[in-house]
């Protein structure tokens, strides 16, 4: 938080305009080589209980934000 708000500052104090933005989908364009696995649900309908392989980096995974910069 402190890195943003000196960032802040120095737009402010050299009127910069700020813009923001949140890539709610970013680390899905990366492919992860941590191993990975779920469980279907009963929303995959008849594959219901197999297991699925993640091959994606996915939000709260250890490597998902190495593997978007290396992406």
């Amino acid at each position: 938080m402190d890195r943003i708000r000196i960032c802040f500052l120095i737009a402010a104090l050299n009127e910069f305009d700020i813009q923001l933005t949140d890539v709610g989908n970013a680390y899905f364009n990366a492919l992860t080589k941590e191993k990975c696995h779920a469980v279907a649900d009963n929303q995959f309908g008849s594959d219901e209980g197999k297991i699925l392989k993640i091959d994606r980096a996915l939000y709260g995974l250890n490597s998902s934000e190495v593997s978007w910069h290396a992406h």
